[in-house]
Formats: structure tokens, C-alpha cells, sequence
């Protein structure tokens, strides 16, 4: 009986949180029909039941809850901060994103903020989260964290020890706890990086913008142009040239807005954005997944056998058709390119074959995925 009990809970659990993370405000229940409120019915059976009763049974109108001002110093490291409710909104999986709560982590310069997701169903921590303290319930997810524009958040709801931030900190560190694939526990961080995924993602509206360049095959770019968007730079970056710095420029965690990846196929892209003139580029982050890679035997144009990587993967994101795509094989300190015409991207996917006869473990590399875009005022 107590066996199914907790796992009742644990359900109940997980109701409440998919709710609070994934479901519209009931104002948007009962409001007018919507794409995205129909595809998200088909999907969730707790706001269609929702919906029915409040249509059957309308709430007395209330006042909208009115939070303090934010009168408090800060955001410092220690704060727990509510992500504005104005930043809500569809996403995603036909999911209504709901603003979590963070706990600050690091400030970073003037307005940008490392922060770290919390939760409050204690009963969804694993061994590598961090209970909160100071009266505070819920736990701290040193897995999923990213960063924020100072102006994403609305109010401070509350402060932690320094011991529970350095808990933090040192957590960060660790590799993640694996959990079973398909279970409940599973499911929701995966549901939290997502969570955390979408509101990184609108911090990337205010990042440092590259100089205009008329295309992205004769772009004059300085390296430190790449340290002040929230690269770091390969230590003989003067010596490269363009497309090689870029691949091989890897995003700073503190300054680019990222969110913890979860899966061993999961790959993190760099989308680089060129204007002519007129708009604002920069770069940004995009996920991707990957097909797991394979070795094989090919026989290449000059004749010669060898051993060939392949890989095949998925970008997260619609780019535009004629985008460039760079793409290394980071391995044992090299970075490989792919074999002459042996790369390319369409729809969203990405193909690549790499020569690795001359590295010992070629499966233990990671591959680096640049997209260049070249936007003109047409």
C-alpha cells in the first residue's frame, strides 16, 4: 500500500508542475479559440476537463493579484527572482510556457544574470539537486541553468544561504545524475530544460550585434569582435582564418543565453546573423539533436581507404536556404573538417563525413555546428 501511495504522489506531482509549467492562465481557457490553444486541448486532458468546468461553472471576477513593487537590491547571487509574467507564452510542443522561478547564481556585468531553475515538488528531486534554505521549499536544479537579461525579471521572492549558493556551485560541477529513459522523473527534466530553454532563448534579443558585412565569404572580422558577443576564442585565433575562428569559437556559458542539455544527443549550435545594412546581427544559440555516428570504410576520390565519421543530426530551428553551414569534428585537439562535399544541411537536417584514420578514439570528439546568415534589404 505505501508502494503506491509515493508513486501516487509522485504523479500528483507531476500533474502539478506539467500544469504550472506547460498550461494557460484559465483567462485564455475560456477566451477565444486559438491554433495554439486547440493544438494544446489535444495534448493536455487536465485544460479541456478545466475549461468544461469553468465554462459550467464561471468564477466571480476577482482582482488581478498585485505584486509588490521591487523595491529590493540587486539581483545578486542568493536572490530568487520571478521571470515576469508578460514573458509567458506559446511554445514549443503546443505548451503554454509559464515563467519559473530562478535563483541567481552570478551577475554578469551590468544586466545580464546566470541563474540556476527551481522547483517546488520536492518529491521530483534527484540526488543532484539542492534543497533550498531559509524557509524556502523546493530545491535548486544545477543542471538547468542559463542566463538572463536583468529586465526578463519582475520581483525578488526571497533569499537562500551562502552555503545552499556554493552547494550550487559546487553541484555545477559534478556530471549529472542519470535517469531511467520514459520515467517520471525523466520527463520532467526534460520538461525543465525546455522550461528554461524557452525564456534563455529571449535573452538573446539584446546580445552584442557584429559589425555589417556585405557576405558571409568576405567578412573582415576582428577576434576580439567574437570575445565582446560571448565567445571564447581558440588560443591561436589571429592566426585563422574567418571560417575556421568561427567553428572553432566556442559560446561562454556566462554571457550567451544557454540551457543545460540533458541528452547525449543533443548538440548546441551557433547561428551567426550578417546584415548588409539595416538590421542587427549577432549570434545566438540553437539546439539540435544527433544521430548517434558511425565509423565505416569508404574509398575516397584519390583512391585511398579510410575510415569515415558519419553523422547526421537535426537543427532545432528553421534558417534560411541559403545559409552556410560549417561543421567540425573536435577531437583529441583537432578540428576536423568534413571530406570534400561530403557536408551539407536541408529542411533542418545536417550531414557530415569526416576523415579520422589519424585520430585514436575518433567516436570520442564532439561535433561544432556554425550556421552563417546573410540578411539583406530586399
Amino acid at each position: 500500500m505505501k508502494h503506491h501511495s509515493d508513486h501516487d504522489r509522485l504523479i500528483q506531482a507531476w500533474l502539478h508542475i506539467w500544469n504550472m509549467r506547460c498550461c494557460p492562465p484559465d483567462t485564455l481557457l475560456v477566451g477565444p479559440a486559438s491554433p495554439e490553444l486547440e493544438r494544446h486541448f489535444g495534448l493536455c486532458p487536465l485544460c479541456r476537463q478545466n475549461r468544461e468546468l469553468l465554462l459550467s461553472h464561471p468564477a466571480a471576477p476577482s482582482d488581478s493579484l498585485s505584486l509588490p513593487g521591487d523595491d529590493t537590491d540587486g539581483p545578486v547571487p542568493g536572490q530568487l527572482w520571478a521571470i515576469a509574467p508578460h514573458r509567458a507564452g506559446w511554445g514549443p510542443k503546443s505548451r503554454y510556457y509559464a515563467p519559473p522561478v530562478v535563483l541567481i547564481t552570478a551577475a554578469i556585468g551590468q544586466d545580464t544574470l546566470a541563474v540556476v531553475q527551481t522547483c517546488g515538488e520536492m518529491l521530483l528531486a534527484g540526488q543532484d539537486d539542492i534543497p533550498l534554505d531559509q524557509g524556502v521549499n523546493g530545491f535548486a536544479q544545477p543542471w538547468n541553468r542559463y542566463t538572463l537579461k536583468r529586465e526578463q525579471l519582475a520581483h525578488c521572492l526571497g533569499t537562500v544561504s551562502s552555503t545552499c549558493v556554493t552547494k550550487i556551485l559546487k553541484a555545477m560541477e559534478q556530471p549529472e545524475s542519470s535517469m531511467e529513459a520514459g520515467s517520471l522523473l525523466w520527463f520532467f527534466r526534460h520538461m525543465e530544460v525546455e522550461t528554461g530553454f524557452f525564456f534563455a532563448c529571449q535573452a538573446q534579443d539584446n546580445l552584442p550585434s557584429l559589425s555589417s558585412h556585405a557576405n558571409p565569404e568576405e567578412l573582415i572580422l576582428m577576434p576580439e569582435e567574437l570575445g565582446d558577443l560571448g565567445l571564447v576564442l581558440p588560443r591561436d585565433a589571429k592566426g585563422l582564418p574567418l571560417d575556421e575562428l568561427l567553428a572553432r569559437s566556442m559560446p561562454d556559458e556566462s554571457l550567451l543565453p544557454l540551457a543545460a542539455a540533458t541528452d547525449d544527443d543533443a548538440v548546441q549550435i551557433l547561428l551567426f546573423s550578417f546584415a548588409s545594412t539595416g538590421s542587427r546581427p549577432g549570434v545566438r544559440t540553437v539546439s539540435g539533436r544527433l544521430d548517434p555516428p558511425r565509423l565505416e570504410q569508404a574509398t575516397l576520390d584519390n583512391g585511398r581507404r579510410a575510415t569515415v565519421l558519419s553523422i547526421t543530426g537535426f537543427c532545432g530551428e528553421l534558417v534560411r536556404a541559403d545559409a552556410l553551414w560549417l561543421m567540425r569534428w573536435h577531437c583529441e585537439d583537432h578540428f576536423v573538417p568534413p571530406l570534400p562535399g561530403a557536408s551539407g544541411a536541408e529542411e533542418g537536417v545536417f550531414w557530415a563525413r569526416f576523415p579520422v584514420d589519424h585520430l585514436s578514439d575518433p567516436l570520442a570528439g564532439i561535433l561544432q555546428v556554425r550556421i552563417i546568415e546573410q540578411h539583406t534589404n530586399d
